[in-house]
């Protein structure tokens, strides 16, 4: 809710969305380099912050925990602490301080209204609460009374003040919490009533859903979030973006209108811009996330990273690769450069990752605390621009940092690699996706009008895939680019390769 900076001032982001027929990907870019890649895909859609009225499947003494019904694959897991003994209330402890044994709250078969917190990763389903949020970009109304967190980026002790003193008067005399995001810093008194209004609005609008699902079968959707990419504008579009780019003329709009109504520091600025142009292939995107799928990372210096993700874990290893250090410096002062210069960015590339949960870096051994304590600075201080929470302990005995980092989504190796429910593999998924991107391409350099017509050969599992239903890919393409598509299997094709051509005449 503040004026952009100057040109030249805070570092300039940029946000590239590109719209498929199946995939719409949201790439923040800093420095021309990918920072963050979010994508929206119908097979695996993120419900985070989705409301759902479900029905209790099983209740666990033993862990605390409830599994609920929400309508999807897997149930979502439902933790003791996160359980109210009242519908809309926060849970609260008993009277010598432990919370009531959530079988004394709830039952099998029982109704109860849960929010979507962390999507379902892996075979892990969607983590769940009762304590329900609505959010603006600027604030987060929650049902945690009095209770006011204010975004650790807003550094200014004045501004927090400030801030706080505002946004107390807003909730003296009601039942609401209020986290403060950083898009607040610098608003006015008047904006941040209008933003507190707005939430309210959202809230009795949640209220009026919750009223109405009463009627429908359980379980089903109370309060859905905002459409993908209106998230994305509301969560990304922080105070450096400079522009907004988005390739499809329908989700603009959609977009447009959003900012209109709930992004008013961005009226007579043009921050939001559409392009038939296929940025993501200009500015490098592609190639920059093909990299950040591989396990190594190479650093300008000739080092490397080496990262490694499992169920329990993500481990990353610091190597020195190449990189020799200079002739008068000691193996110390080598291990000292690498280090911080791995330090520096690692936090940019378990964001871009999206690699969270606990991680392990395996730093180059050093023999002074005086030089693990400036490497231990540089993480810390490279951590401060990632919106996930993030804790960093100090060295162990061995040379390893721990550190833990919130994430609420799959990474980004387990979603572009990840099987859809008919088990198709990766590779397959992977193929799929580049062709509707080549054909959308194709479609725009071409001049052949409406009697445009494509012809699609490849490996027949990725044929299947195109042609399968579920996927709803040519179907999908077709209206988006309005132009006929065939497939032909090709027995030589590898699962990666495939060929797109105009021709002429009905291609089936």
């Amino acid at each position: 809710m503040t004026e952009q900076p100057e040109q030249g001032g805070e570092t300039a982001e940029q946000l590239v969305i590109n719209v498929g027929s199946a995939e719409t990907r949201a790439a923040l870019i800093v420095d021309q380099k990918l920072r963050d890649l979010q994508i929206d895909r119908a097979q695996h859609r993120s419900l985070t912050g989705n409301v759902y009225r479900g029905k209790v499947v099983r209740v666990i003494g033993g862990i605390q925990a409830a599994f609920v019904d929400i309508g999807q694959q897997r149930h979502g897991f439902l933790h003791a602490a996160d359980v109210t003994a009242k519908p809309l209330m926060v849970a609260e402890p008993d009277n010598d301080g432990r919370r009531v044994d959530i079988r004394k709250l709830l039952h099998e078969g029982q109704e109860i209204v849960v929010q979507v917190v962390k999507d379902a990763i892996e075979d892990k389903g969607a983590k769940l609460t009762m304590s329900l949020s609505v959010a603006t970009n600027a604030l987060v109304l929650t049902q945690r009374p009095g209770q006011l967190g204010i975004s650790r980026r807003i550094d200014s002790t004045t501004e927090r003040q400030r801030l706080k003193n505002i946004l107390s008067r807003q909730l003296a005399d009601t039942d609401f919490g209020l986290i403060v995001r950083t898009a607040t810093e610098g608003a006015s008194e008047s904006a941040l009533t209008e933003a507190f209004a707005r939430l309210c609005d959202s809230w009795n609008e949640l209220l009026q859903n919750i009223e109405s699902s009463k009627q429908q079968k359980t379980p089903c959707l109370v309060y859905a979030e905002l459409p993908f990419a209106c998230r994305i504008l509301r969560d990304l579009a922080g105070p450096n973006v400079q522009s907004v780019t988005v390739d499809d003329e329908t989700t603009y709009t959609q977009m447009h209108n959003f900012a209109q109504e709930h992004l008013p520091q961005w009226t007579g600025r043009e921050v939001l811009r559409y392009s038939d142009e296929d940025l993501f292939a200009r500015l490098g995107l592609e190639e920059q996330i093909q990299q950040a799928l591989e396990p190594s990372y190479s650093l300008p210096s000739g080092a490397g990273l080496v990262f490694e993700q499992t169920q329990a874990l993500v481990s990353i290893d610091v190597n020195s690769g190449s990189f020799l250090g200079t002739s008068a410096g000691s193996a110390e002062d080598t291990a000292l450069q690498v280090n911080l210069e791995a330090a520096k960015t690692i936090p940019t590339q378990l964001r871009l990752r999206n690699l969270g949960g606990l991680v392990v870096i395996d730093f180059i051994d050093m023999q002074q605390k005086a030089h693990e304590q400036q490497v231990l600075t540089a993480l810390k201080e490279a951590f401060a621009a990632d919106p996930s929470q993030v804790r960093v302990e100090d060295f162990s005995d061995h040379g390893t940092v721990q550190l833990s980092r919130k994430r609420v989504r799959q990474s980004l190796g387990q979603l572009m690699q990840a099987t859809s429910e008919d088990a198709v593999d990766a590779s397959v998924e992977a193929a799929c996706q580049a062709i509707i991107r080549d054909l959308i391409k194709r479609s725009k350099s071409s001049k052949g009008g409406a009697d445009l017509e494509f012809l699609v050969r490849a490996d027949q599992s990725v044929v299947d895939r195109l042609l399968s239903d579920e996927g709803a890919y040519l179907d999908g393409v077709r209206a988006k680019i309005r132009a006929a598509v065939g497939v032909q299997a090709e027995p030589d094709f590898a699962v990666g390769q495939f060929d797109i051509s105009i021709v002429q005449g009905s291609v089936g």
